[in-house]
């Protein structure tokens, strides 16, 4: 039975626009509502395993057949299945988004084996793996992401993990920011931290485990998130504050030359040697010298790393 999955996996890539105005008055019917990732960073290879199991609802009054989905375009399906193990038929293709031709995605469809009702959700299973690079080439010089062992960043903007949608901007954004929880997996090198962002807007690491070398950090979401976002680097926890509300602040060390990518869309980047997580209502922080990313807001301003009580101990 296993021949089945593969035989239900179309690689059918190729790259190019899609036919005019298929999606940009398209409304999106699904919204995620769980996602369980389970992320394996191979440095050595320079790419991300992944396996997902992703939970959506039909939010429509009508019935869904199939599931559309958006993943980075150097990045392959390689089997999904659903909540009973059954493998379901899989398209995808290389596209060009039809209102922002620099920006290219693997586009895949999940055919349901029985169609979805309205308020009615569904849960599949994604095996994927490929590159990460970014698309600094588009325009958004922010997104730089890739597999590194100095910096990694695995977040939306990059597509590093399945998001539902559609190879266009103004269908995607038309959808608003659905909500959803997730627990996830990531697997990196012992060396190396997995970072989550603040409760305001990210997860608590629940697990750490170390095997063979290997680290693996688990991250449960604290409540409903529009987003994921995890950095992973040589972090080291320098001083932890236990009367804190999460006893989760701490002062970390960014390798040397290291930088964290600013979320706004100027592109400015700021460089650090030394930052702050903060696990409290505004969200968490990685400070330099004199400014701080924070995840909530994303801002670049001033900020006192001792701001909520905590003494700081200075960096080298």
């Amino acid at each position: 039975m296993k021949a089945i999955c593969t035989i239900c996996v179309s690689l059918a890539f190729w790259v190019g626009p899609v036919s005019a105005q298929v999606f940009n008055d398209l409304q999106l019917a699904l919204e995620p509502v769980h996602y369980e990732l389970d992320l394996t960073v191979d440095y050595d290879a320079e790419q991300i395993l992944g396996n997902v199991q992703l939970t959506v609802r039909n939010r429509s009054l009508k019935t869904i057949h199939e599931i559309p989905l958006l993943l980075y375009r150097l990045m392959a399906v390689n089997s999904v299945r659903d909540s009973r193990g059954r493998a379901l038929p899989v398209t995808q293709r290389v596209v060009a988004f039809e209102d922002f031709g620099k920006r290219q995605v693997n586009y895949v469809t999940v055919s349901l084996d029985q169609q979805l009702e309205p308020s009615d959700t569904a849960t599949i299973e994604l095996v994927y793996e490929g590159y990460l690079l970014g698309y600094a080439e588009t325009g958004w010089r922010y997104v730089k992401d890739r597999v590194d062992s100095s910096f990694t960043i695995i977040r939306n903007d990059g597509l590093a993990f399945p998001l539902v949608g559609v190879p266009s901007l103004r269908a995607n954004r038309s959808a608003g920011f659905p909500t959803f929880t997730y627990l996830a997996r990531i697997t990196v090198p012992a060396s190396l931290t997995v970072a989550n962002g603040g409760v305001a807007n990210g997860g608590r690491l629940i697990e750490r485990s170390v095997n063979d070398g290997d680290a693996t950090f688990v991250y449960q979401s604290v409540k409903p998130s529009w987003r994921m976002d995890f950095a992973v680097a040589d972090y080291r926890i320098i001083e932890r504050n236990p009367e804190h509300h999460a006893s989760l602040r701490k002062v970390v060390r960014a390798p040397e030359g290291g930088s964290w990518p600013d979320r706004n869309r100027d592109s400015r980047r700021l460089g650090f040697t030394g930052g702050c997580y903060d696990d409290h209502p505004d969200g968490a922080s990685v400070q330099g010298p004199t400014r701080v990313f924070t995840s909530l807001s994303r801002t670049v301003a001033p900020v006192e790393c001792d701001a909520h009580g905590s003494t700081i101990t200075p960096l080298e």
